[in-house]
């Protein structure tokens, strides 16, 4: 999750690879995120 929020308070564009371990445990982070105004993208 440190990652993720690194990457929110960056500057710009942000890539995480395998965000699928720093996401288990969060209920729709990204649905959460996106309520917040922040522009996530999942592949």
């Amino acid at each position: 999750m440190a990652l993720v929020l690194a990457g929110i308070l960056s500057q710009g564009e942000s890539q995480i690879d395998k965000v699928h371990m720093a996401l288990r445990g969060y209920d729709q982070l990204k649905e959460k995120l996106s309520a917040l105004g922040i522009e996530t993208s999942i592949f």
